[in-house]
């Protein structure tokens, strides 16, 4: 009996390699600013999980019986290793071992079938055969899922932490993980669709040209990508200079006619005198610390005072001051020689997608038509 590759069994075959040549690469290029360890596991165990179809589909496993049960099935382990991944390089990397604990059941289930494979055929069979077995396969979906949604808030908490500290969170929100776990989350979802329709050979095509695209996508950004540090103490009760300038801050002060609210309000002032005044904003990679450097205040204090009392975060706070000079630069006649893009740049965007993203956002309107209509209305008024 030949061994037999169909061409779905030869696209399983270059994700299997894919998934072992990007995995290792990863595995070796982690160190201590990339945090690539976990990533490059759950590249190596996704690809590994084609090694049982590939040697169904190929007749090798007639050839080679004791390859039956072969111990690489890691559907409980690939959404475990893709969260640890993603919790060790954000901002709560520090926090706490929350992330190791999403690993225990794939670990398990991983020992468990070791320890199956190495059973003689009749008790492999019996195994195979039994509900329970049947039962634990099943419900690695839903809990695979399960861990996806659970990483998809993960970097939502992520980002909102982020916002309140850097100007520039294109490159640090972690939106790539993101789109992929929401990738494999609408997968995973359509798996009973699947099976209740027999979408047939065409959907297993699709899967795994899917699959094959990911893995390349996420191992590029994985090599890339650098560990967060949180600006400001995530544990800010542990932090205990800041425990003492929120008391200061919160509790009025004794002997003085001056309200908290009074405070507030002074201190806002100060705040965005000197953002404006300074144009401060024109750093592209302006953080929350920097602005703490000007106005002589506790970062902790001024994210607070942002986001209470302008109902904003230090990001959209920054960008609408960007936003204001680049509509000023847009309608100044000094400024017609200078292209729209550099406008972007000269206000504090990196980029100009990062620019009209923004612009967009807060006017509803791009800014080369922005920079139309408000000369058309001028000329109107002559």
């Amino acid at each position: 009996m030949n061994i037999n590759f169909t061409l779905l069994s030869s696209l399983q075959l270059c994700g299997l390699i894919q998934g072992l040549v990007l995995g290792i690469m990863l595995l070796f290029f982690h160190n201590s600013k990339n945090n690539s360890f976990f990533l490059g596991l759950h590249i190596l165990t996704t690809g590994l999980n084609y090694s049982s179809e590939i040697i169904e589909q190929t007749n090798l496993l007639k050839l080679c019986p004791s390859l039956d049960m072969l111990p690489f099935d890691f559907l409980w382990l690939q959404g475990s290793l893709l969260y640890a991944y993603t919790y060790k390089i954000s901002v709560f990397r520090k926090v706490s071992f929350v992330w190791f604990w999403v690993l225990i059941p794939g670990i398990v289930f991983f020992v468990t079938d070791l320890v199956f494979f190495f059973q003689d055929p009749i008790i492999k069979i019996e195994i195979q055969k039994s509900w329970w077995y049947f039962f634990l396969k099943i419900v690695a979906i839903p809990y695979t899922l399960f861990i996806l949604f659970k990483l998809i808030i993960l970097i939502k908490k992520h980002t909102k932490h982020i916002e309140n500290e850097h100007s520039e969170v294109s490159s640090k929100n972690l939106l790539w993980i993101r789109n992929y776990a929401f990738s494999n989350l609408l997968v995973g979802l359509s798996i009973p669709f699947a099976w209740y329709f027999d979408f047939g050979d065409w959907y297993y095509f699709f899967l795994v040209i899917i699959d094959i695209v990911l893995l390349f996508f996420i191992s590029l950004n994985g090599l890339l990508q650098y560990n967060f540090q949180p600006l400001i103490d995530i544990e800010s009760s542990r932090d205990k200079e800041t425990e003492i300038v929120m008391d200061e801050f919160l509790v009025p002060k004794k002997n003085t006619s001056i309200t908290v609210k009074e405070e507030e309000n002074k201190l806002i002032e100060i705040i965005l005198t000197n953002i404006r005044e300074k144009e401060l904003f024109v750093n592209p990679d302006m953080t929350i610390i920097d602005l703490s450097n000007e106005v002589k205040i506790h970062p902790k204090r001024i994210s607070i005072l942002i986001n209470t009392h302008l109902n904003k975060n230090f990001n959209s706070l920054i960008n609408e001051f960007r936003i204001e000079k680049a509509k000023e630069m847009l309608i100044d006649q000094k400024y017609d020689n200078i292209t729209i893009d550099s406008i972007g740049i000269a206000v504090g965007f990196k980029s100009k997608s990062s620019f009209y993203e923004a612009f967009k956002k807060y006017t509803k309107i791009t800014p080369s038509n922005y920079k139309k209509n408000k000369f058309l209305t001028f000329e109107s008024t002559k």
